[in-house]
């Protein structure tokens, strides 16, 4: 109820179009670069729990690996036995990244239009809030006491 994906559409596929013999280069490649880049933030900030302090097992890290895209993107669907295509402007897509260096192979990204930044940014946001509020309400913290800021 309370996650952070802005709709319910996965996509499987990607395809570059007139790119030349259907390359998805550029698009696989800004899959790959962002999954890489989120393995190692997430190794980097991972916390030592004998070192660290007794409440920080309790931290909550959640990460988002998302591609901003300077163009047009579209979607097909398959609708009544016809594919459908649409223009849009964010799509998430499910890639499966499969390296002996990760233990996770599954990933969602979030793929937006770069014009469409301070709406996710802002969906985001409202969904981290209510995402705080239930936790908050878990652990018995009253909201008063916290600085969105």
């Amino acid at each position: 109820n309370h996650g952070t994906t802005l709709n319910e559409n996965l996509g499987r596929s990607f395809y570059e179009a007139f790119s030349g013999n259907g390359s998805r280069d550029d698009i696989y490649k800004a899959l790959t670069g962002t999954i890489k880049t989120l393995e190692h933030l997430i190794e980097d900030c991972s916390h030592d729990e004998e070192k660290s302090e007794e409440y920080s097992s309790r931290y909550l890290y959640l990460y988002e690996p998302t591609i901003l895209v300077k163009g047009s993107m579209y979607v097909a669907k398959i609708e009544n036995e016809n594919i459908l295509i649409e223009e849009t402007d964010y799509v998430q897509v499910a890639f499966n990244y499969l390296s002996p260096n990760y233990k996770k192979k599954d990933y969602i990204v979030h793929v937006i239009n770069h014009e469409k930044l301070p709406q996710y940014i802002s969906s985001k946001e409202s969904k981290m809030k209510l995402l705080y509020k239930k936790l908050s309400e878990l652990e018995g913290i009253s909201l008063e006491e916290v600085d969105f800021a």
